[in-house]
């Protein structure tokens, strides 16, 4: 295979409930380039690392993650959606997972919470989190707001930042430069060589989401694609 990383996308959630710590750490074992989770927020603003808000899809809660403090969220069971041998499992927090597997793989950190706001929230609180674990190299955030990101950028110009295509698709690239990102991530089918060339020529990481397919994969490598993310990372190793 062409050399590039494979990013795997909720950690080993074919297996394990997404975006859980045992899904994330088991990716990190096999020996996956990079780990992607999702971070939100709770009502008491404690960093949490969940794939969705709505507490009716991940855990026998109701609402959504804004709406509770950490403490109510402990209580509940976000094991159980998933199956019944995982029952018991509990929420994670940002925290959790830098002091479990910081410096351990690349972090791909999906920050949710700035996708929908001009205005990043918790710049500090998200950035700090990741200097205090000593991890500034080993990390890059990701939203898909390029006015978030360009005021998370200026804030924080020591650690990586990426723009994914959201909406925008075939504008991501310029998006990206407009934000100041150190990478892209593209969403397939919606980029060309073009944007790839164009990314490169101004030095930008380029990730695209998704694959599962060892031969389509080879043929992202091939194009310039830099990082590949997986849903089956059993299946692409």
């Amino acid at each position: 295979m062409t050399t590039g990383k494979i990013c795997a996308h909720r950690g080993l959630h074919t297996v394990l409930p997404e975006n859980s710590l045992p899904a994330l750490a088991s990716a990190v074992a096999l020996g996956a380039d990079e780990i992607e989770f999702g971070l939100w927020t709770t009502k008491d603003g404690i960093l949490v690392a969940v794939p969705e808000e709505d507490l009716g899809k991940i855990s026998d809660g109701t609402g959504n993650v804004k709406d509770y403090d950490y403490k109510e969220l402990k209580k509940l069971d976000f094991g159980i959606k998933y199956g019944e041998k995982f029952k018991g499992l509990k929420i994670v927090s940002f925290e959790d997972v830098l002091r479990q597997l910081g410096g351990r793989t690349v972090m791909n950190i999906y920050v949710c919470i700035w996708d929908g706001a001009d205005n990043p929230i918790m710049i500090d609180r998200i950035t700090g989190a990741v200097r205090k674990y000593g991890c500034e190299k080993s990390v890059y955030f990701t939203c898909g707001n390029k006015n978030s990101l360009k005021k998370a950028k200026e804030y924080a110009p020591d650690i990586s930042f990426c723009l994914h295509a959201g909406s925008d698709y075939m504008n991501v690239v310029d998006n990206a430069l407009y934000a100041k990102a150190d990478r892209v991530q593209f969403l397939k089918p919606y980029f060309n060589a073009e944007m790839i060339e164009k990314a490169h020529k101004n030095g930008l990481v380029c990730g695209i989401y998704s694959s599962d397919e060892k031969s389509e994969t080879e043929e992202f490598f091939a194009a310039g694609i830099d990082v590949v993310l997986t849903d089956d990372l059993l299946k692409m190793l």
